[in-house]
């Protein structure tokens, strides 16, 4: 079995990967894979978060519950971060399921200068540089 630190270092590499894969999509000009990219970032820092926390989910929606009830309504992380995931978490399910769904660059621009600073936040919460 993993340790704990092992598993929340793993979360945090597994964020910073798909950061770098939503990056590139953006300059690719892939904007849906973008979005779905820019979720995971947030979902991996949050996982991390919950490890840390020894909290666990087996469900996306899963994740979306616990971090608001044990960060952002204990008043632990600001509500705009748990808004933020909201919408990515819609943005990414849209575009991988819907048909015909196309992410606009600038929605997808803005929501990356949003994860930039959210990962600055929790990166912050799990003292990691």
């Amino acid at each position: 079995m993993s340790s704990k630190p092992d598993i929340k270092a793993f979360r945090i590499g597994k964020s910073d990967e798909a950061f770098e894969m939503a990056t590139l999509a953006i300059d690719k000009g892939f904007f849906n894979s973008a979005a779905s990219s820019l979720y995971y970032t947030c979902f991996y820092l949050i996982s991390a978060l919950l490890v840390e926390h020894d909290l666990s989910v087996t469900t996306h929606a899963g994740l979306k519950t616990l971090f608001g009830l044990k960060f952002v309504k204990e008043g632990l992380i600001d509500k705009k971060w748990s808004k933020l995931l909201t919408t990515l978490f819609d943005r990414r399910h849209e575009s991988d399921y819907e048909d015909f769904f196309i992410m606009s660059e600038k929605e997808v621009r803005e929501l990356y200068k949003e994860v930039v600073e959210f990962r600055i936040v929790l990166k912050d919460k799990l003292e990691v540089s």
